[in-house]
């Protein structure tokens, strides 16, 4: 599983939450600027300074380059940390991880969990994918690194197994403008005040969420420019206005 698609309370019928999480949002906007790196040297003295900290295990998952290794992570957050702030999105990367493999029957029962257990996760979006009905009596299984698609019925429909040939697009990609993002925010309210402020000196805004880790951050994006020139030039009035050192990124569409 990729790290990127996902950050107490007191004791509940004897679970253990805790009163306060550490704030992962600036390592989290970190990893998705490219500085996983640097992120993953300060990830001990967090783990030490926070130990048991559902975000700062988050956090580790996140970095967790084996994927059966954050697997088992993200699966330990939503297991005894069921009312951390990351508690669904650790369950959206489980049932993401389902998914991926093809377990269609597992990923639905998760979805199913998400939608229950946290109906007003910002996730359940996302992971509302189809998962066609035939789909869910079949067993999907790789075979010297080959998919193949077997009925759960082979006794009763003999030399049903087949081999799928997984099709390889690469859409074209189109640069449509450059933007600067000035924020990124797990709490859409500081994501919005932020972009009030740029409103009000008439800068055009832009607010979307982003996954990160399988965290959702949401980013301000401070404008729309035809070159990088342009916005380079935002960029430091950006910083010499508001003090925010922000970044340029390239709006695609495929």
């Amino acid at each position: 599983m990729k790290r990127g698609l996902i950050i107490f309370l007191f004791v509940v019928f004897g679970r253990q939450v805790l009163a306060q999480e550490f704030d992962i949002t600036q390592y989290l906007q970190e990893i998705d600027a490219g500085g996983a790196a640097k992120v993953a040297k300060l990830l001990p003295s967090l783990k030490k300074a926070h130990p048991n900290d559902p975000s700062v295990l988050f956090l580790d998952a996140v970095l967790t380059t084996n994927g059966e290794e954050a697997f088992q992570k993200y699966y330990k957050i939503y297991s005894e940390y069921p009312h951390s702030a990351y508690a669904d999105a650790a369950l959206y990367r489980i049932f993401s991880f389902y998914f991926s493999m093809g377990l269609y029957v597992k990923a639905k029962k998760y979805l199913q969990k998400l939608k229950k257990e946290y109906p007003s996760s910002p996730y359940i979006k996302y992971a509302n994918r189809n998962i066609p009905e035939e789909e869910l009596g079949k067993v999907v299984l790789f075979e010297n690194n080959k998919l193949v698609q077997k009925q759960k019925s082979d006794k009763q429909n003999p030399g049903s197994e087949k081999k799928i040939k997984p099709k390889r697009t690469i859409p074209k990609t189109v640069v449509n403008y450059f933007a600067v993002q000035a924020g990124a925010f797990l709490n859409y309210d500081n994501a919005k005040n932020l972009s009030r402020k740029f409103k009000g000196i008439g800068w055009t805004t832009l607010i979307y969420p982003k996954e990160v880790g399988g965290a959702l951050l949401n980013v301000v994006l401070v404008g729309k420019f035809k070159t990088r020139r342009e916005a380079e030039r935002r960029l430091k009035k950006l910083k010499s206005t508001f003090g925010i050192r922000g970044r340029i990124i390239k709006i695609k569409n495929k």
